[in-house]
């Protein structure tokens, strides 16, 4: 990841910020079921064709709705979606990301940036490899001792200096947003938290911004 904020962030962002919820087709369902970027999941109104007892095919109209969810084994949002008469099972998470968060880097899996396995909005995912999903929880924890201590920054999108904080922690009681995540931007790893940059050392960036 770089320190460039994309269209892609400030969109989820925002949407998270002002409780927007977007709305996508499923791949593979399209007319069929939508997911949002908050991660609920829709059917929508269609036509589905059934077979007559005299051998003819009636369009019967099907109402759509919020589709119903259940946690897996693992404590993932699941959801079951059906498509000429074949149920298939996806999770949440993976639905979202597919719609609202870029894969540039063409990464197989989805990580929860604040660790809670049931926030799957689009803001909360990011696409990463298996070794760094795996690491991800104990990387949180070494970081804790490592990098949490000392000032944080909070910067605008343009590198303006917006507030300083002692310490992580003070940041996120102080302005709701997730020490995980603000963590995250400190180490490079992520361009915005809550819709900011985090820096340890803000002055190269207000000088070059």
């Amino acid at each position: 990841m770089t320190d460039e904020i994309t269209i892609d962030d400030l969109v989820n962002w925002y949407c998270e910020e002002q409780g927007i919820e977007l709305w996508k087709d499923v791949t593979g369902f399209e007319g069929a079921y939508q997911v949002s970027n908050t991660g609920r999941v829709r059917s929508l109104d269609r036509y589905v064709s059934k077979g007559t007892r005299w051998g003819g095919v009636t369009n019967l109209f099907k109402k759509g709705g919020i589709t119903s969810t259940k946690l897996n084994n693992h404590g993932y949002v699941q959801v079951h979606l059906y498509k000429d008469k074949k149920c298939s099972m996806f999770l949440i998470h993976r639905l979202v990301a597919m719609a609202f968060v870029p894969n540039q880097g063409n990464y197989s899996e989805v990580n929860h940036i604040d660790e809670s396995k049931v926030n799957n909005n689009a803001a909360n995912l990011e696409w990463c490899d298996g070794h760094y999903n795996k690491a991800y929880g104990t990387g949180i924890k070494r970081m804790g001792e490592k990098h949490r201590k000392g000032a944080v920054f909070q910067l605008t999108k343009d590198g303006e200096v917006i507030a300083k904080y002692d310490c992580i922690e003070t940041a996120e009681k102080e302005t709701g947003i997730h020490s995980g995540r603000i963590s995250r931007c400190v180490l490079g790893k992520a361009s915005i938290a809550g819709g900011y940059k985090w820096k340890r050392e803000p002055l190269n960036d207000s000088h070059n911004s």
